[in-house]
């Protein structure tokens, strides 16, 4: 008597379990958990060298550049971090704007905010790379 198998055998596939091989389970109708985006992910922030500590503190000290520049005022100001794509361009890269006022949350009408309105306050002021390069005036700061 001989034997015939109405199926073909699968190749190896005895000597793949004798190995230890297992099979993959059968996919599940369940969807993989999301993974997390990259925008969402806050960048660690660098803490300042000995040298841009320096550069910060004179910065602060000058007052608002926005209102020394336009006004001839001088007032107190918080150190403003120039972004470029999202992405902070270093502590040298730092202009004073004063804080309510022309850095954030403006409560005077004549006063524009860099912050939510940058265009505008461009528009009306300079780009924070012109006002960067007076603030480095004021200092006699010279890049290296």
């Amino acid at each position: 008597m001989t034997l015939s198998r109405t199926k073909p055998m699968n190749r190896g596939t005895s000597q793949m379990v004798r190995n230890g091989f297992k099979p993959k389970p059968a996919a599940t109708s369940k969807a993989p958990a999301p993974r997390a985006k990259r925008s969402t992910l806050k960048p660690k922030k660098i803490p300042p060298t000995a040298d841009e500590s320096r550069w910060m503190a004179a910065v602060a000290a000058l007052g608002c550049v926005v209102c020394l520049k336009h006004h001839q005022v001088q007032t107190p100001a918080a150190v403003h971090h120039i972004v470029e794509g999202s992405r902070r361009l270093g502590h040298f890269y730092t202009i004073p704007l004063c804080d309510p006022g022309h850095h954030q949350n403006s409560p005077a009408p004549i006063k524009i905010s860099r912050h939510p309105h940058k265009a505008r306050f461009e528009k009306k002021y300079g780009t924070e790379y012109e006002l960067l390069a007076y603030v480095q005036t004021l200092l006699n700061w010279k890049p290296v």
